[in-house]
């Protein structure tokens, strides 16, 4: 997810670098795309977050970046996406599966969200 926020960001701005990314920088987003996020496991919450990590291999680096327009504007999170996950998976990225149903509960503070870019 994070890369897409970045090429998000580049494809809308092919003149900033990505260390360009930041809070302090007006970045227009949304005029020629909007960036849908699917989550599929559950835990970190990237799919609701403007933060982004990029890594630098010729720098031997990574660069934290972000700004609120790098926010997806739609965020969807499906629990059948965990469902399919290997039963430690899921329990390591914070869903839980009843052992006497076959459905999904999200633990508390799972996020389902709608965001919308300004």
């Amino acid at each position: 997810m994070d890369a897409a926020k970045a090429m998000w960001a580049l494809y809308e701005r092919p003149d900033l670098a990505p260390d360009g990314i930041n809070p302090l920088e007006y970045l227009g987003l949304g005029k020629k795309a909007r960036l849908i996020t699917i989550s599929t496991t559950s835990g970190t919450g990237a799919e609701v977050t403007w933060a982004l990590v990029l890594s630098d291999p010729a720098e031997k680096r990574k660069l934290g970046l972000g700004s609120r327009e790098t926010l997806a504007t739609m965020a969807i999170v499906d629990p059948i996406f965990a469902m399919k996950m290997p039963p430690r998976l899921t329990a390591d990225t914070g869903w839980t599966r009843s052992s006497t149903r076959s459905k999904v509960i999200p633990q508390a503070g799972t996020m389902i969200s709608r965001t919308a870019c300004a």
